[in-house]
């Protein structure tokens, strides 16, 4: 998937209009569902989180959501390790969410800008790699020059929209 949103930048053909519409919706604070082979992602850039959609977000995602932190931002919070070599530092790691993290905390896990403390609260067990859809989820806030946000695999094409107004947009 990562691989399919790099090359859409190249071109103006369809997939770069949908890298666009994605990427402009990120901006906005919409939410956008990235379609892969197996299952699609839903995902919403971390500085437009707030406790409203992402109590929509948990209703639709029917399991539990995943932070998703580039491994730089996971290093600086003690959620990951630093390793020798600095390309370690490259890629991202996806960190289960409490049910009752609220929006603010979630905001600020993402933001090198905040500080959380000794410990971040309502995190699940050990940080996992990122890969694939999280990964290209990502890619695309990196693109629209966001922060990353909160992929979450969703398992029925149909279900609740997220947004009040309409469907999330498709990349």
């Amino acid at each position: 998937m990562v691989e399919r949103l790099s090359s859409a930048m190249a071109g103006d053909g369809p997939s770069g209009q949908g890298l666009d519409a994605a990427i402009m919706a990120l901006r906005r604070g919409e939410p956008v569902l990235l379609d892969g082979r197996d299952h699609a992602v839903l995902t919403l850039a971390a500085e437009f989180v707030t406790d409203d959609n992402l109590a929509r977000l948990r209703a639709v995602s029917g399991r539990p959501l995943r932070m998703v932190l580039t491994r730089r931002r996971a290093v600086a919070l003690g959620l990951g390790r630093r390793e020798a070599a600095p390309a370690a530092l490259s890629g991202a790691v996806s960190i289960a969410v409490a049910p009752l993290l609220s929006a603010a905390v979630i905001r600020n896990l993402a933001d090198p800008a905040a500080s959380l403390g000794a410990e971040p609260p309502g995190l699940g067990p050990k940080p996992a790699n990122a890969e694939g859809d999280e990964l290209a989820a990502v890619a695309l806030a990196r693109l629209a020059a966001l922060l990353p946000g909160l992929p979450q695999r969703r398992h029925s094409p149909g279900g609740a929209p997220i947004s009040r107004s309409s469907r999330p947009t498709r990349c």
